[in-house]
């Protein structure tokens, strides 16, 4: 009797530990639901209507990488904290990790690595089984969801490259597909096992051109379909061991491009394929207008009745160079490309206008997005592949110290419930219009180019007062009006140039550097590939430091003000002391030359007082080895 009166206290006090347990599950979850987020001043309208479980999601899969080599992250407070922890209170309810099959060994690293083979961890993640197991842990005990995109690949898989494991290369068809279901299968599996199975899977990642070439090459082919069934059989197998729902996507790029998803998906409806969701990537300096992909994927839910993803999406918070010195893959062209600034509140405002598009697709079909890579740091050792730097580092969330970015705060603020103004205007473009001698005709453009406090640059047409006090054949600063179709006034800063030619070659069309001088020739040449405009350019670059200097001396001109601008873009490979110089008598103006990257072309300008009817325009080179540049588009007004 003692005996059972003391096993049931001990049950009594079990019980009561469980409830204890449960009460504070339940108190930790609704501190969890009703998170004080802390505002910033980032300008986001909140998007109507939008469904508590719509996917808010990051793709994380560096962030291991980056930690072990040295990022660190901070929240607003400038606290150390954990990556996960502050996308979660930020909003950020899903991630999304990638899987190779086997980073160690990439049979074909050189062939898009310029060459060079690597040994050992590739890189760019090194997303292994352990790795994605570790970060599906430490999601999940955060209780985010779990989005895992199989790439059936030892490294990279895109549109153009779906290289075949190494493992399954002396395979045939048949046994690629068994390998492929068996793969699949075994992971899940041994996910659910560590009870970290996925609420969602890819088969295959930015299948366009298909999958595991040569056996899936041609995504509508019978070897790609196949592989494709094995990859849903197996999962389909593991969702019922571990009686949970997965939702299987299938995944392309190109997000505004309806013929290749028509051509795909309507191949994987002949096939009857088991699949949930239709999964797009979508970056808006690549894919296409926001209207593109809008009607693009409403038309692929209606027409194979199923919801859609953004699977993958970014951009920019600047273009200046990282810490990595490595060139971005994000310049000012595309920047101008998308319509937004490349800047923290253009980077919101790009995923503020993408999460409202995708939520208006209808009979909510349009379930969220992935924002790809925030928390790629850009730290040495933690490149896209070994030995190189991360292109992607001015698409992160994270400033280049690793501290979080206030456009973090629009995966909550889309969500407030409250009224915010409509967006205003924040600038106008100036004008500028350049007559000469023989042509001095004032012609008012049509359009006007805006900038919004959502930093989305925006070209409206607009009608001039006709009253306007410009004379022509006289250069100044003019405050113009206008009227936009709204029948909204705005003022406009016009300036009016007198081109005096004065500049022969300024474009270098004629294949020649004259005269223009250089005693640097094996540095300094006529290129190409690189032009900012029509055909040439002036190109630079040494394998070892170098100084050179390209110049010009004009005679006999007009004293007063003139204006100088040329376009430069190129890459410094450290500390960089070029500058461009103008000189006239006593009189100099200088500015620094700061390049970011391929075609991330800056315009530099800058004016000076001719008062001895001489000027001299110089480009001052001082560079450490393997530097490189272009130099274009030069003009010379006088004002």
């Amino acid at each position: 009797q003692e005996q059972e009166q003391e096993q049931e206290q001990e049950q009594e006090q079990e019980q009561e530990q469980e409830q204890e347990q449960e009460q504070e599950q339940e108190q930790e979850q609704e501190q969890d639901n009703q998170t004080e987020y802390i505002d910033s001043t980032i300008y986001v309208q909140p998007v109507a209507n939008l469904a508590d479980d719509f996917i808010k999601g990051v793709d994380i899969s560096t962030l291991i990488e980056v930690e072990q080599n040295g990022g660190l992250f901070y929240n607003e407070n400038n606290e150390q904290q954990d990556a996960l922890k502050i996308l979660k209170d930020h909003g950020v309810n899903w991630v999304r990790l990638r899987l190779w099959n086997d980073p160690y060994n990439v049979y074909w690293a050189d062939q898009v690595n310029n060459g060079q083979s690597v040994q050992g961890a590739i890189g760019g993640g090194t997303n292994d089984y352990q790795t994605t197991l570790a970060l599906a842990q430490r999601a999940k005990a955060l209780g985010l969801k779990i989005l895992l995109d199989f790439h059936y690949s030892d490294f990279w898989a895109h549109p153009g490259q779906q290289y075949i494991p190494l493992a399954w290369q002396n395979l045939t068809q048949t046994q690629v597909e068994q390998a492929l279901y068996q793969y699949t299968f075994d992971t899940l599996n041994n996910l659910r096992l560590a009870g970290v199975f996925p609420d969602m899977v890819q088969i295959g990642n930015e299948i366009n051109a298909g999958l595991v070439f040569p056996h899936g090459q041609d995504i509508g082919s019978a070897g790609a379909i196949n592989l494709l069934k094995q990859g849903i059989k197996a999962t389909r197998e593991v969702e019922a061991l571990a009686e949970q729902n997965c939702q299987i996507m299938l995944h392309l790029a190109e997000g505004g491009k309806a013929s290749i998803f028509n051509y795909a998906f309507d191949a994987f409806t002949e096939a009857q394929l088991d699949y949930d969701i239709i999964g797009a990537s979508y970056y808006p300096y690549w894919h296409g207008s926001l209207t593109a992909l809008t009607n693009n994927l409403s038309a692929l839910s209606q027409k194979y009745n199923k919801p859609v993803v953004i699977a993958e999406t970014a951009y920019a918070f600047t273009t200046e160079q990282g810490p990595d010195a490595g060139g971005n893959i994000f310049s000012e062209t595309d920047a101008n490309t998308a319509g937004y600034k490349a800047s923290v509140q253009g980077q919101a405002s790009v995923i503020r206008d993408i999460i409202n598009q995708v939520s208006q697709i209808a009979d909510n079909k349009g379930l969220g997005l992935f924002y790809w890579e925030p928390a790629w740091l850009g730290v040495n050792g933690a490149g896209w592949i070994s030995g190189q730097s991360n292109g992607w580092e001015n698409q992160a969330m994270f400033d280049y110290q690793g501290k979080v970015l206030d456009s973090m705060d629009v995966f909550w603020k889309v969500s407030a419930d409250k009224t915010v103004e409509a967006p205003s205007i924040k600038s106008i473009q100036p004008l500028e219009i350049t007559i000469s001698s023989t042509n001095n005709q004032i012609v008012l453009p049509d359009t006007i180019n805006l900038t919004y406090n959502t930093d989305q640059v925006v070209t409206l047409p607009v009608s001039w007062d006709e009253n306007l006090a410009i004379a022509n054949d006289t250069a100044g600063n003019y405050l113009i009006t206008g009227t936009l179709a709204d029948n909204s006034q705005v003022e406009v800063e016009l300036t009016v140039l007198f081109a005096a030619d004065l500049l022969t070659n300024a474009d270098f069309e004629t294949g020649q550097l004259s005269p223009w001088q250089t005693t640097q020739t094996d540095i300094l040449s006529i290129g190409s590939t690189g032009a900012h405009d029509g055909s040439n350019a002036v190109t630079y670059w040494s394998a070892s430091d170098f100084t050179a200097q390209l110049t010009t001396q004009l005679d006999n001109i007009e004293n007063g003000r003139y204006r100088f601008t040329a376009m430069v873009m190129g890459e410094s490979k450290g500390d960089s002391n070029s500058v461009i110089q103008l000189s006239s008598a006593q009189n100099t103006a200088q500015t620094s030359i700061a390049n970011t990257g391929w075609e991330n072309w800056a315009e530099y300008q800058l004016e000076i007082e001719v008062t001895n009817n001489q000027l001299t325009i110089s480009f001052e080179l001082d560079e450490v080895a393997d530097s490189w540049g272009w130099i274009d588009s030069l003009t010379l007004n006088k004002l």
